[in-house]
Order: C-alpha cells, then sequence, then structure tokens
C-alpha cells in the first residue's frame, strides 16, 4: 500500500505542477521533476521494511543499525539524483515527505491489521488512532508545502 499509494500520489503531483527539470543534466529524463519518484519511493520502501524488520529485531543495537543503514540508503538516493542533476533539492524534500506520509499510512494500516487479527486491547486501538492521526498530519503538510513553497512551478 505505501509503494503503490506513493507512486500514484507522485505521478499525479507531477503531471499537475509540470514543473520541468533542471537544464544540464548527466542523463534525460522523461516525465516532470516535481517531486522525485525516486526519494518517494525510497522512503517509502525502506521505511516500511524497516518497520517489518523492527517488529522481529528484539535488539536495540539491530535496531540501530538498521535504522541508520535505512537513512543512508535514503539520504544517497536522494543525493544521487541532485548529483545527476535530474532534480532541485526541493523534489527531493517533497518526495521524502510523500514517502513518509504514505509510510505512516501503511504502517498505521499494517498495525490495525495485526490489531484486529490478535487482540482488541484499548491501548491498541488508541495507537491505531494516533497513527491515522499522524498520517493525516503528514498529508496536510504536504498540501501546505506544496501551496506555499517558492520554487514549484517554477524552472
Amino acid at each position: 500500500m505505501s509503494i503503490i499509494g506513493s507512486e500514484v500520489l507522485t505521478i499525479v503531483s507531477k503531471y499537475a505542477f509540470a514543473r520541468e527539470r533542471p537544464s544540464g543534466a548527466l542523463y534525460y529524463e522523461a516525465l516532470y521533476s516535481f517531486p522525485s519518484g525516486h526519494a518517494t519511493s525510497a522512503v517509502a520502501f525502506f521505511g516500511f521494511v524497516l518497520y517489518t524488520f523492527f517488529q522481529e529485531t528484539p535488539n536495540f543495537r539491530s535496531k540501530l543499525n538498521l535504522f541508520f543503514t535505512a537513512l543512508v540508503l535514503i539520504f544517497l538516493i536522494g543525493m544521487s539524483r541532485i548529483y545527476f542533476g535530474v532534480h532541485y533539492i526541493s523534489d527531493i524534500l517533497a518526495g521524502y515527505l510523500v514517502g513518509a506520509m504514505w509510510m505512516v499510512i501503511g504502517v498505521a494500516l499494517s498495525e490495525y491489521q495485526r490489531s484486529n487479527a490478535s487482540s482488541t486491547k484499548l491501548g491498541i486501538r488508541q495507537s491505531h488512532h494516533l497513527a491515522l492521526f499522524i498520517g493525516m498530519v503528514a498529508f496536510v503538510c504536504y498540501l501546505l508545502y506544496l501551496h506555499w513553497h517558492p520554487f514549484i512551478g517554477k524552472s
């Protein structure tokens, strides 16, 4: 869900904003620039994989290593898009935000499904409401970013 949702929103956003890519790129990209699909996919995929591994990893040190490995991979993917000259920094940041929003939605849905299968405790239900609230806040932040960002639509 997090991968498919992030890809759909990224493609729709690319056509909605139609922001041209930077000139002088090392290779040609056919779609528009904003937001970065690679950055979006990196956060949505590696973030959800990290969440899945956290469920199975009991050791705090292992969780910390997994977290920083995912963080470095996500950062390097975003920076590679700037290095190749196919995105602006704002494209990468928006991609990270879209990916994080869909990762939170995927985690919330996964937790909701897991709690319905295992327990109906009040504490678990409250955590689902919190996760859904965080997902909605992330989505609103993305919309506000799109509305007030000064570089969107300019090449």
